[in-house]
């Protein structure tokens, strides 16, 4: 009996360098047979901060308050593939990078932690994760440390066996 290919678990907010100044934000999907890189585009996640702001009370008019109403619309606007199908979602947009395990030559996953991310006086810790493939690097640094950098390699393990490692090979 065939078995339909199933989302493993989301890797969210991760940011990977677009330019000298400038990120573009992906969602990372794990499947049980591969992993699928998908940009957030800024029409939808708009769509969603505008329902939420519709949906939920605010948390204030302040900066703050702005950037945890623009932190829960994108993990709402994420989370969504959790309820789809790989189907469907490869169905969005044929323009999603995908990389199966047979194209991965490493994998890493480590915590770092820089000061001022969560504040001007504070550290914030986040996840870096590499994936090498013959075609070149994808590095991806996270909004935060959820999921952890040893439930983020659990999961990628699950896929990418021993591929996975806990640094950087630089």
């Amino acid at each position: 009996m065939f078995q339909e290919e199933q989302v493993v678990a989301l890797i969210t907010t991760a940011r990977a360098k677009s330019g000298f100044f400038s990120t573009q934000a992906y969602t990372l999907v794990l499947t049980d047979q591969r992993l699928i890189l998908i940009p957030a585009l800024g029409d939808e996640l708009g769509d969603t901060l505008k329902t939420v702001h519709e949906e939920m009370p605010l948390q204030g008019g302040d900066f703050q308050g702005a950037l945890h109403d623009q932190f829960r619309a994108t993990i709402t606007f994420e989370n969504r593939y959790l309820s789809m199908s790989v189907e469907d979602i490869l169905a969005e947009s044929p323009t999603y990078a995908i990389i199966s395990p047979e194209e991965v030559r490493r994998i890493w996953v480590e915590s770092r932690s820089e000061r001022g991310r969560g504040g001007p006086d504070e550290d914030r810790a986040f996840l870096h994760i590499g994936i090498e493939t013959a075609e070149g690097k994808h590095e991806f640094n996270t909004d935060g440390d959820i999921p952890s950098a040893e439930r983020a390699r659990t999961l990628l393990t699950t896929l990418f066996g021993s591929l996975v490692s806990p640094e950087s090979p630089d």
